[in-house]
Formats: structure tokens, C-alpha cells, sequence
């Protein structure tokens, strides 16, 4: 194949995740998100950008800031964290 033609620089993956509590949907977008968000951001990232975590963290800081805006209730990949804009998340419990 050509280099850079479509199929030279396609690259697939898959990540598997589970979840044990009765929590449902709301398990999958605040426990697994992080461990999935990782291997998306490795997937699908420039793999200069991937070789460093610190070089990616901000990527996926922005990330979970819109998932947070956007009102998903996803759990912090790396602590302590602080998204600008101030989120209420409604109460499920």
C-alpha cells in the first residue's frame, strides 16, 4: 500500500470494560470513562503526542471538561482536577 493512503494509516483497537454495581449507564460514564478515554487517546492521537503523558494530559483534561458541560457524570482520570466552568450535577440518589 501507498504511504499515507487510508488503509495505511488506519489503526483500530478495542477496549473492554464492565462494570458490577446497580448503578447502570451512569457506572459506564463515570468509572469506565477514564480507563477507556486512555485508550481512545492512544488510539487515535498522533503517536508523537502519545510517547508522553504530560503532553497528552491536557487533551484529555479538555475532554472530560465538555463531557462535564455536556452534563455525562465522569469521573476524574488523575486527581485533583478543575474544569473553568462551574457544574452542578443533578442528584440521581
Amino acid at each position: 500500500m501507498p504511504p499515507n493512503s487510508i488503509a495505511h494509516v488506519w489503526t483500530g483497537g478495542m477496549n473492554t470494560m464492565a462494570s458490577y454495581t446497580s448503578r447502570g449507564i451512569q457506572a459506564i460514564y463515570s468509572s469506565c470513562w477514564p480507563n477507556a478515554g486512555a485508550a481512545s487517546e492512544r488510539l487515535w492521537s498522533d503517536v508523537s503526542q502519545t510517547q508522553d503523558a504530560n503532553a497528552a494530559w491536557p487533551r484529555f483534561h479538555e475532554h472530560r471538561c465538555r463531557m462535564l458541560s455536556r452534563g455525562y457524570q465522569v469521573q476524574v482520570p488523575n486527581a485533583p482536577d478543575f474544569c473553568p466552568d462551574y457544574w452542578d450535577p443533578p442528584s440521581f440518589f
